[in-house]
Parts: C-alpha cells; sequence; structure tokens
C-alpha cells in the first residue's frame, strides 16, 4: 500500500468542517490566512452572559441570586472539579451583585458586590464577569484582587495596582505611593 501524503491546509479544512457542525458563532482572535489572501472572520457580538440582581438567603456553600427580572438562581459556591467560586466584595443578603455561573448555571464561577463597588465608582460596565472603568469614554478593563466597604484594589496591565479608599473616595494611586 502506498502512503497517502495530506496537506496541512487540508487537515485544516476538514477540522473547520467538523466543528462548523456544531451551528455555534466562533469568535477568531485574527483573520486566517490561505495561500496569502486574506480572508476577514466574521465579527460576532459578544453576548454578556452576566445575571444582575440582589443577594437572597444562601449558606457556606451556596449563593443565592434573585434576579432583576424576578428569577430564583441558587448555585453551589465550588465547581465539579472542586474549584473555588470568587466573590469579590463582601458576601451580604440584600446587597446588588453581577453573577457568573459555570457548570450548566449550577455553580458560581464569579460574584461581584456592585453595592460596594459603587461606593468607589458609578462609571463603570460588567461584561462577563469583568470590570471596565470607564466604558463610554476610554475603557479600562481591570481584574479585582480586593473589595469591600472601605477600599478596591484593582489590576491591569498598563497601570498596574490601584487602589481606592473611602478616605480618599475615587483618588486613583499605585499600591507603595503614598496618598495625601
Amino acid at each position: 500500500m502506498g502512503h497517502v501524503k495530506i496537506s496541512k491546509l487540508t487537515v485544516l479544512a476538514v477540522i473547520v468542517f467538523m466543528t462548523g457542525c456544531n451551528q455555534k458563532p466562533v469568535r477568531q482572535a485574527a483573520p486566517a490566512m490561505t495561500d496569502s489572501v486574506e480572508v476577514e472572520a466574521p465579527r460576532v457580538e459578544e453576548k454578556d452572559s452576566t445575571l444582575y440582581g440582589v443577594a437572597g438567603d444562601f449558606g457556606m456553600s451556596t449563593f443565592c441570586l434573585i434576579t432583576d427580572k424576578g428569577d430564583t438562581v441558587l448555585v453551589t459556591r465550588d465547581t465539579e472539579s472542586g474549584k473555588d467560586g470568587i466573590i469579590y466584595g463582601d458576601v451580604q443578603p440584600g446587597d446588588r451583585y453581577s453573577l457568573i455561573t459555570c457548570d450548566h448555571g449550577k455553580a458560581l464561577s464569579s460574584a461581584i458586590n456592585l453595592t460596594q463597588l459603587e461606593h468607589f465608582t458609578k462609571n463603570y460596565k460588567i461584561m462577563n464577569g469583568y470590570l471596565i472603568l470607564t466604558p463610554s469614554s476610554k475603557p479600562d478593563t481591570v481584574h479585582i484582587k480586593f473589595l469591600n466597604d472601605d477600599s478596591l484594589v484593582v489590576e491591569n496591565s498598563s497601570k498596574g495596582l490601584q487602589k481606592f479608599t473611602m478616605k480618599h473616595k475615587k483618588v486613583h494611586s499605585k499600591i507603595g505611593n503614598t496618598m495625601n
């Protein structure tokens, strides 16, 4: 029997064809290139999967959110793989939260206490669990490191760590610098 030579492009085309059967939109980070002909990937609007609402009663291993639509979402705080969900801020019944779930909506991936966040800024947007500061003018996606009633610490790649405190509300500073 002879050997069949298959090009990488043919293998890639078969893989794309097979995965395309699921009928799900695919986001690509960069346009695809084939034989020096540039093909622009279709732009798919990213859907925000964040749920918003008020925390209800909960236990040590559960989190309850009554959504803005009136649905009650009860999730476990740990995932099927054993990883703990992340809650930014204090867990207080009656506080407003954004919530991202995983494990088909059964577990908490992340939650942000919006009541506490709004002590420091009202100019924000949450998109799929990510905090975006000043979304309308100069969007700045940041990672929350710490949040409570007195402090908000965030990090981004260009500005590093920034701390907001109630004493110096809305004053940005890099950690380690003194604030007057």
